[in-house]
């Protein structure tokens, strides 16, 4: 395996964030105002160069959203606008669809 000195950066940062925001409500309103929520959502997925990345995702998240209710109307607020392209089940032949709010994992038609 090549190891690249920006592998886990990303994760990093998201965990620097989480820790960051626990508690703190001054950080916690600064990453809204920076329309950072959006972003630490994304990366609510596996990356193979950024390991458990979902999961600090999903704990600076948690951390911005105590105790704050602006934070939580952000969240609240989203609207759900499908399915992303994934490009990486695409490669290995899978296709995702959704059907009346359920999803359906099936093999691409090549």
């Amino acid at each position: 395996d090549d190891v690249h000195p920006v592998h886990g950066l990303k994760r990093d940062l998201i965990r620097l964030l989480g820790n960051m925001c626990f508690q703190n409500t001054s950080n916690q309103d600064k990453v809204r105002e920076l329309e950072g929520i959006p972003l630490i959502l994304d990366h609510c997925n596996i990356d193979d160069h950024n390991p458990y990345i979902s999961q600090w995702a999903i704990f600076t998240i948690r951390n911005l959203c105590e105790g704050n209710h602006d934070n939580q109307a952000v969240i609240a607020g989203l609207e759900d606008k499908g399915l992303a392209d994934n490009v990486a089940l695409n490669d290995f032949g899978i296709e995702v669809t959704e059907d009346d709010g359920k999803f359906m994992v099936k093999s691409a038609d090549k």
